[in-house]
């Protein structure tokens, strides 16, 4: 929008002439490298409010390694800016990882999917890997089952190893509710990984994943509609490098003052704490944390109307619900327990000389929003979705109703159907000598590990792998890979038995460019859905 700057005394008026109310208003400003510390004493009645704003000092260099799983979002939600914005956030963590860093990244909607099979250290050829893989980033899986991949991003970061961070980055627009990720809170909580997130957009539920951050000793970042993320993500990713949150040890000068809640913070991070006040006596606030130590006065009560509605919506948020309206009510603010009223006072003597005439107004609906607009003489609804400001008047055959529900992924996106062939649903024969058929399986899973990728990184067909098996074993192999329905021509399919071979067989680890070469093609041709048959025809032929 068009917007105009005026200075009014110390003041700076922004208005906004041609602008509609169909979203929140949004002011962003940088803050001053070097942003000094102030401490203010606010008018609150017959008490006061301390405020006293501060940036703690970064944290040393030597910072620990990290084991960061990166969880975006993927939902046909997502689409447009905030995928655009969540490859480049991917790109930029890619960019800040050290070498003795591991990582993940995964995508989830209706269901996740995973860059890497497991977490790989942040080697050079990983991280050429992820910027590859980055193109691949998209929304177009379905729903919001965030859940289930929290909790298979804590499957990935494994248990805790001294000496490591560990950590998990959410970029998610989600309209989750608590029931959604409470699973996942309390494992992340017992397991001790940080839970970082990026709410991106207005339909993100900020009221849920905000207390999702702070219970795992995280935080929690917004980003407003086109905002770029990556700045955010990487607030979060200096965060998620340190040890866990700062403890802050805040002394107020009056012995009966009432602090209220931060919340976790971090080195580097600007903080802004509060204290409900008996009196307004003079005095000093300090506050300490490990070597920092800060001490200012708060000198002269001050009448401020907008910090002090600041201070009040913290205390707000921090009551019992029984004392929340009458806090909203003295410091003036919109919450679920108050309503605004508008009444037009007359003149004296001033008298109406006619009944009030009621006039249709045409309704503006909020960006996201669900609409049904309904005939009166049917009973169908038709549903539409505002994805932009709409106006809708009513007519005399039809009525408009809003809904408060946001607008979901199946509103807007069809959703995709299976892509595995009916060819992978074959149900291996059993084979006759189990035992053998092993040999032969741990033979062929030695050679592919050694040889299933040529000197230029390509794929080697299997039909030149087998003939490296010893004769009699040569058969057995030959079966086995009829069964899974793979070619002994086509050079994919040797990463195909590979990936289904190591689920099985678990001999040993894969080195990074098998694992790498084997997460391109999960990806590239999404075989999930053949690796869960393949994985029980192989159990069948072992006799398991």
């Amino acid at each position: 929008h068009a917007a105009r700057f005026a200075r009014i005394g110390d003041a700076v008026e922004l208005s906004l002439p041609q602008a509609q109310l169909d979203c929140d208003l949004v002011l962003t400003f940088e803050l001053p490298a070097d942003l000094p510390p102030r401490a203010r004493l606010l008018h609150d009645g017959e008490g006061a409010l301390g405020l006293l704003s501060f940036v703690l000092p970064p944290a040393p260099e030597a910072a620990l390694p990290m084991d960061l799983c990166l969880v975006l979002d993927g939902s046909g939600s997502m689409q447009g800016d905030a995928i655009e914005q969540s490859r480049a956030a991917t790109l930029a963590v890619v960019a800040a990882l050290r070498s003795d860093d591991r990582v993940q990244v995964l995508r989830f909607g209706n269901e996740t999917l995973a860059f890497f099979r497991r977490p790989l250290l942040a080697t050079a050829r990983v991280c050429q890997a992820l910027c590859e893989l980055v193109t691949t980033i998209d929304a177009n899986l379905g729903g919001t089952n965030m859940d289930d991949a929290l909790e298979r991003a804590l499957h990935q970061l494994g248990p805790a190893e001294a000496g490591r961070a560990r950590a998990i980055i959410l970029v998610t627009d989600g309209a989750v509710q608590p029931h959604d990720v409470r699973n996942a809170q309390a494992a992340a909580t017992k397991a001790g990984v940080r839970l970082f997130v990026v709410a991106v957009g207005s339909s993100a539920a900020a009221e849920v994943l905000g207390p999702l951050a702070q219970a795992t000793g995280a935080t929690l970042e917004r980003a407003v509609p086109a905002e770029p993320i990556d700045a955010g993500v990487m607030r979060q990713f200096r965060r998620a490098r340190q040890a866990g949150p700062v403890r802050l040890r805040v002394r107020w000068p009056q012995a009966g003052a009432v602090a209220l809640p931060v919340g976790n913070v971090y080195a580097g991070d600007a903080v802004q704490v509060a204290a409900v006040l008996p009196g307004a006596a003079a005095g000093s606030v300090t506050v300490s944390a490990g070597e920092f130590l800060l001490a200012l006065p708060l000198g002269e009560p001050e009448f401020q109307p907008a910090m002090r509605a600041l201070c009040g919506m913290a205390r707000y948020r921090a009551a019992a619900r029984g004392a929340r309206e009458a806090l909203a009510m003295a410091y003036g603010l919109l919450t679920p327990e108050t309503s605004a009223v508008l009444v037009k006072l007359r003149a004296d003597g001033e008298v109406g000389d006619a009944l009030p005439e009621i006039v249709r107004v045409p309704q503006m609906v909020s960006k996201g929003t669900m609409t049904r607009a309904r005939r009166v003489d049917e009973s169908v609804c038709d549903e539409m979705v505002c994805l932009d400001t709409r106006f809708f008047a009513e007519t005399e055959d039809q009525e408009v109703l809003f809904s408060r529900r946001e607008a979901t992924d199946a509103d807007i996106v069809d959703m995709g159907v299976g892509k595995h062939p009916d060819v992978y649903k074959k149900e291996a024969p059993p084979a006759r000598d189990h035992d053998a058929m092993r040999r032969a399986l741990s033979w062929l899973y030695r050679i592919l590990q050694s040889q299933a990728l040529d000197e230029s990184g390509n794929p080697t067909p299997l039909g030149k792998l087998v003939w490296h098996l010893p004769e009699d074993l040569r058969p057995l192999a030959t079966a086995a890979i009829a069964a899974l329905n793979l070619s002994l021509h086509e050079p994919s399919h040797s990463l195909y038995l590979l990936f289904a071979l190591n689920a099985v067989l678990a001999l040993d680890e894969l080195d990074e460019s098998l694992e790498l070469a084997i997460s391109r093609l999960a990806i590239a041709e999404d075989i999930d859905g053949w690796v869960f048959n393949s994985t029980t025809n192989l159990h069948r032929l072992l006799g398991e």
